[in-house]
């Protein structure tokens, strides 16, 4: 069982994930910004891997990884956007994300992502 924080602001994508993710048997917490990433953060870094919607209002994905980075959180951080170009996979590697992704992401390839780090 891996522990995931889900942070996407679309509140149907995000459902989507989670429950996915549930159903293989994950822990998984959702929050739809940064700032409530954040803040489930600071109250327990308890998670082994985030999947990070770059694209959020107010706090983006960028700076929200930057931020979990100066909490202490050590693990994978996958980047996942809709809206990639050419410069996003430096600026996401600079943030602290190991991974880019872009959307639409598939069921197969939702549990690629989490199966390449933990099985």
């Amino acid at each position: 069982m891996v522990r995931l924080l889900v942070v996407e602001d679309n509140r149907s994508n995000l459902e989507a994930m989670c429950r996915v993710l549930a159903t293989d048997g994950h822990y998984v917490i959702g929050a739809e910004s940064g700032e409530c990433a954040l803040s489930l953060a600071e109250y327990s870094l308890n998670f082994d891997m985030v999947l990070m919607d770059l694209g959020l209002p107010g706090i983006d994905g960028l700076e929200t990884t930057t931020q979990l980075r100066q909490l202490g959180f050590t693990g994978p951080v996958v980047a996942i956007t809709a809206h990639a170009s050419h410069d996003t996979p430096s600026m996401a590697a600079c943030a602290g994300c190991t991974a880019l992704k872009t959307k639409p992401i598939k069921i197969r390839d939702l549990r690629e992502i989490v199966n390449s780090y933990f099985i």
